[in-house]
């Protein structure tokens, strides 16, 4: 997790907003072994912890309208 953790941490600090999509939608598997502060922290930000649980289908994502695309790797992310 904090493959994404670490990301969007930038994110918010440069005020770039995101979604957060999978190739099925929803929930997206997850552990918490690794939990570093970073990845606490969010995990404890409940606006967070609700993208997790409700990813985009990547079916119903229009990537014209973003202008970039980031895939994180690691453990679960991608499924």
């Amino acid at each position: 997790l904090p493959e994404l953790t670490h990301a969007v941490e930038v994110f918010a600090a440069e005020g770039i907003e995101y979604d957060l999509a999978s190739p099925k939608g929803g929930k997206i598997p997850g552990y918490g072994e690794d939990a570093d502060d970073v990845t606490k922290k969010l995990l404890a930000d409940a606006e967070f912890a609700a993208r997790l649980e409700s990813t985009k289908c990547l079916e119903d994502v229009d990537g014209s309208l973003y202008d970039a695309i980031f895939y994180p790797g690691g453990y679960g992310l991608l499924f």
